[in-house]
């Protein structure tokens, strides 16, 4: 059975007005991946560090697990906005923003028999491959490497 691990950060700046970032905790997971486990596993943590009053912000990726996760948090912390606290992630925004971007450039241009270049004169004849084609980040690894390095 794989293990899957949850990993907490901070982020803060100090007396003397400089950024810092600590891994917090590490947590091996109970064998879900769903909002209510993350919640529960997130609060105890804050509870064990006696953190669980300091909570500014809490930035994560579009999973709906993750939104399951805000919704869950909001029942466990009264003080918690999720609505207003709760921050997506930029690098992963942009990444979901170049995988469209290389699917729709993948759909409106391709090549015939000849290997000259031929474009689509409209969108709706998409094949059932073409819809089915999304991109991964193996195939731009270069942007996926710039993006992420950008953002650490």
């Amino acid at each position: 059975m794989d293990v899957n691990y949850y990993g907490f950060t901070i982020h803060y700046v100090d007396k003397e007005w400089k950024y810092r970032c600590v891994v917090l905790d590490f947590i091996p997971s109970r064998g879900r991946y769903n909002g209510e486990d993350i919640a529960t596993i997130f609060h105890e943590c804050l509870l064990e560090y006696d953190i669980i009053d300091k909570i500014q912000g809490i930035t994560v990726d579009n999973a709906i697990a993750n939104t399951k996760f805000m919704y869950e948090l909001d029942k466990l912390l009264p003080h918690f906005d999720s609505d207003n606290q709760h921050f997506q992630c930029l690098g992963h925004i942009l990444d979901l923003d170049v995988q469209g971007l290389l699917k729709t450039l993948a759909l409106y241009s391709e090549t015939d028999n000849n290997g000259q270049e031929q474009q689509y004169e409209d969108y709706e004849d998409e094949t059932e491959e073409d819809e089915e084609y999304a991109p991964n980040l193996a195939d731009s690894p270069k942007i996926y490497n710039k993006i992420t390095r950008y953002f650490q």
